[in-house]
């Protein structure tokens, strides 16, 4: 990719991309055009929102800062990813220019979406090498940090009842908020984040088809990064990466 440089006010018809290496190496591509496209053997999904860039100075070369919002309620945690913001024109997809490359520094998840905000890479030399402490778990619910076997924790069922987006199920009954911030898949490949199990499962978004009585799925339990949940709900405290008794 090529800098450049867009000025506030300039009139072009153009289109977005972000490109996020995560910690763990994968590669995940977004774009705010109306369907997806391969650029360079990555794949770019819909759900870019640029609209925080729209009247931004796009300008590599200098340490502009920026939040975007990625329309998506499946995707894991993206704070520490590297993430390079380009644009090309919608007239041409033969040329995607460079206009950012930093980090994500922090993420803000909504049943719909998730908002990131990104920080060049000059930041990284104004601040701390090495962690933070956090009374929260750093690590990933089942990553190679956290260690938990997710399948154990898994349970397969079929849905009894359906109420816009509260499904009722057959699977094991758990205490109320054991599958909070979990996933229920379904067979057909949809998968949705549950927000709330008190009065059955609440998913977090309106499912974009008809989720029917008898449809199998599993259920994920969920993780809120607690030392308490961490001890009572997995028995994984030894994995636990956060630092609860240690004063902020």
């Amino acid at each position: 990719m090529t800098n450049v440089i867009i000025n506030k006010g300039d009139n072009i018809d153009f289109f977005v991309i972000a490109t996020i290496t995560t910690q763990n190496g994968n590669i995940l591509g977004f774009t705010s055009l109306e369907n997806s496209f391969n650029y360079q053997n990555i794949n770019y999904n819909i759900g870019l929102d640029f609209t925080s860039l729209a009247n931004a100075t796009l300008n590599s070369s200098d340490n502009t800062s920026y939040s975007i919002k990625i329309i998506s309620n499946s995707l894991p945690n993206l704070f520490g990813s590297t993430i390079e913001l380009g644009f090309g024109s919608q007239n041409n997809f033969t040329n995607i220019y460079s206009f950012f490359l930093g980090n994500v520094i922090s993420t803000t998840f909504k049943p719909n979406d998730i908002t990131l905000k990104l920080a060049p890479i000059a930041y990284n030399l104004k601040r701390g090498i090495g962690e933070y402490f956090s009374p929260n778990c750093r690590a990933e619910f089942g990553d190679s940090k956290c260690q938990i076997n997710k399948s154990a924790f898994t349970f397969n069922g079929q849905i009894t009842a359906v109420n816009g987006r509260l499904l009722t199920g057959s699977h094991s009954a758990k205490p109320v908020g054991y599958f909070v911030n979990g996933i229920i898949n379904f067979a057909n490949g949809n998968s949705f984040r549950i927000l709330d199990d008190s009065k059955g499962i609440l998913i977090a978004t309106v499912p974009n088809y008809t989720i029917n009585i008898g449809d199998n799925y599993n259920i994920v339990a969920g993780c809120n990064k607690t030392l308490k949940i961490c001890s009572q709900s997995f028995n994984n405290v030894v994995n636990f990466r956060g630092e609860p008794f240690i004063n902020s």
